[in-house]
């Protein structure tokens, strides 16, 4: 039930609550097969910071996989 706005929605009223309790920034960080949350992420103006290489445990047939490191400056 992927495209219907709801996670967009959800991150924008998240980081308006950030921004209201006084945060100047956000950071998160992301599995990086996970391509939709990277484009929600991106989309919504997060950068790629770094990775933390093969900090996740392997699934399938990975044996390992990168963190995605990411942030929004908050206005």
């Amino acid at each position: 039930r992927r495209g219907r706005g709801i996670g967009g929605a959800l991150l924008s009223a998240s980081l308006a609550a950030l921004a209201a309790g006084g945060a100047s920034r956000c950071l998160l960080e992301v599995r990086a097969s996970n391509a939709p949350a990277l484009a929600l992420y991106a989309a919504a103006g997060f950068r790629e910071d770094g990775r933390r290489r093969g900090y996740y445990p392997g699934t399938g047939t990975l044996d390992r996989e990168d963190a995605v490191l990411m942030s929004r400056k908050l206005e």
